[in-house]
């Protein structure tokens, strides 16, 4: 069987998606190509979820020793990963829900948990 790498035919059938971020209070939204210099890991949160009285999860600021900073958390569980990654030594750098992902062709948008 002959392995043979894939190339798209035309770049209008290549599925694009655009990165949106805040950084310094000012907003941007790139193609994905675009964004490589980008340092995520100080970029400002694109998402703040609702709050509500009742709310069953547990959300707040996890402070992490690798960046000398507070890290947002939107559930005991993120708060569980931001705990192992702040005792990894390989880690330089977190940011907690620092991208808008779009992809045109399935016309939906994504906000990562985290960058690290």
């Amino acid at each position: 069987m002959k392995l043979t790498q894939w190339q798209a035919k035309s770049t209008t059938e290549v599925a694009r998606a655009q990165i949106e971020f805040v950084r310094g209070g000012g907003a941007a939204r790139l193609d994905a190509l675009d964004v490589v210099n980008v340092p995520f890991e100080t970029v400002d949160r694109v998402r703040v979820p609702a709050s509500w009285k009742h709310k069953q999860n547990y959300e707040g600021f996890y402070w992490a020793a690798t960046i000398g900073a507070h890290v947002w958390f939107e559930s005991l569980y993120e708060r569980a990963a931001l705990m192992r990654l702040d005792r990894d030594g390989d880690v330089v750098g977190i940011a907690a829900q620092p991208m808008w992902i779009h992809w045109s062709c399935l016309g939906g948008k994504h906000a990562p948990d985290f960058f690290v």
